[in-house]
């Protein structure tokens, strides 16, 4: 599925109608001792009662002003998120039909002139130097395409884990795993021909594919962290994740049938689980395979996990991914019913 290009992008800085339809990045990167330019972009909703902080903090990065662009792609024409761009010199995009982050960013990747696009989120804070560490890591690690950071600032044992603020002095290159949202950079060449999904929760698996199966691989730096207001392992959020990733595996993937059976057996799983003390515990079974495919999941996934913190942190990590899967189930079966 291709993400249509909006056909109404306004912008306090230039006089467009429509998106352009090429990147208009440097054919290559920087030469090695030349600073890349950088363009900050944040995407917006109704985003006026907390954008502020995420603007001044962008706007104080220890980096060359003249290299530094900041970009805000709006889909709900906010007074306050125009305000807040003005004060700190942001570019303001009005783009009415981005009424998704992933729409929001292929907005800001059409857009974007510069060598380095790095993604901050409304509701993150970022440290002084979070650019500064963002060009240091793509220019020594030259086989990367982008950089992916964590989140600190969790206000519980729970988000401390699921942020992975213990993990530090630490840096992989890997395949993406996924979530590129609120803290991560690439360079734009790399970029070219490649987009977000459209689908909220679960734009970046899209690019994610995208990169790997274009043999790029990113580099997770775990001290490259902002602070997050909000939480991203909610139960909720995973469930809404689930429902995004059937449409995804439909319109990007093409393993529709795989995640569908998949789903009806985790939902199958659960029914005899709850049957199991009127029909005998061997009806347990079933929910225990299933268990164990989430715990395996779960161990490439986290990693460094404090010790005292290992068995309530695999217990949720498991339970939202029971959570994800009958979201998962939940829209394939709406989406059969839509059919008939």
């Amino acid at each position: 599925m291709s993400d249509p290009i909006p056909t109404s992008i306004h912008t306090d800085n230039h006089t467009d109608t429509a998106a352009p339809t090429g990147r208009r990045a440097a054919d290559v990167k920087p030469a090695p001792n030349t600073l890349p330019s950088v363009t900050v972009a944040v995407v917006a909703h109704r985003a006026g009662g907390f954008i502020e902080e995420c603007l001044r903090s962008a706007s104080n990065q220890d980096y060359p002003r003249g290299l530094l662009h900041l970009l805000v792609v709006d889909d709900s024409d906010d007074p306050a998120t125009k305000e807040a761009c003005a004060r700190y010199g942001a570019e303001y995009v009005y783009a009415p039909e981005t009424d998704t982050p992933g729409k929001a960013r292929n907005v800001a990747l059409r857009l974007v002139k510069t060598d380095v696009i790095a993604f901050l989120d409304t509701d993150c804070v970022a440290p002084e130097d979070w650019v500064k560490t963002i060009v240091s890591d793509l220019r020594e690690y030259e086989e990367v395409v982008g950089v992916v950071g964590c989140y600190t600032g969790g206000r519980n044992w729970i988000q401390r884990v699921f942020n992975q603020e213990s993990v530090t002095k630490t840096k992989e290159v890997k395949a993406p795993m996924g979530i590129l949202e609120g803290n991560c950079a690439f360079w734009v060449k790399a970029l070219e021909g490649k987009s977000f999904g459209v689908y909220k929760y679960s734009e970046g698996n899209v690019l994610s594919s995208q990169i790997t199966a274009s043999g790029g691989r990113i580099l997770l730096d775990y001290d490259l962290k902002v602070v997050h207001r909000g939480f991203t392992y909610t139960p909720r959020k995973f469930y809404r994740m689930g429902e995004a990733q059937m449409h995804n595996n439909r319109d990007y993937f093409g393993g529709a049938l795989r995640g569908e059976v998949f789903s009806a057996c985790v939902v199958a799983a659960l029914i005899m689980l709850l049957s199991s003390p009127l029909y005998g515990w061997m009806l347990a079974l079933p929910s225990l395979g299933v268990t164990a495919v989430f715990v395996k999941f779960a161990k490439a996934y986290q990693k460094s996990v404090p010790t005292r913190w290992l068995i309530p942190s695999y217990t949720y990590f498991v339970l939202i991914r029971w959570v994800f899967w009958l979201g998962y189930f939940k829209e394939t079966l709406t989406y059969w019913l839509r059919r008939r």
